[in-house]
């Protein structure tokens, strides 16, 4: 469960609207953490759930992309800065924490 400002979609319901109500966030989660405008959850089976803000890559998630560069292909890191649903992102995790922009399992 979980309330409060919601500002960078940290309580992954698919938006940034602050709720003052307790919501359920993600049933199968045994065990959350919560940074300033991330949170974490961890389900049983070992996999670990993000939501919120990623602009200091406190999520763990980044995309490759393709570019060219000087008329050469080439691939760069693509950062994801928010995500406003939970997604899966880690296997095989046992504990999570935390920090104001940092995470660590």
């Amino acid at each position: 469960m979980g309330t409060g400002s919601n500002q960078s979609g940290e309580l992954g319901l698919g938006d940034e609207k602050c709720t003052t109500r307790w919501q359920t966030l993600l049933t199968e989660a045994v065990a959350m953490a919560a940074g300033e405008h991330h949170s974490l959850a961890l389900t049983s089976d070992g996999q670990l759930w993000v939501a919120g803000n990623n602009a200091s890559g406190q999520l763990g998630l980044a995309q490759e992309v393709s570019v060219t560069v000087n008329g050469k292909p080439d691939k760069q890191i693509k950062k994801i800065i928010k995500l406003k649903k939970w997604q899966a992102s880690l296997p095989d995790v046992v504990q999570v924490y935390a920090g104001r922009e940092h995470s660590a399992s």
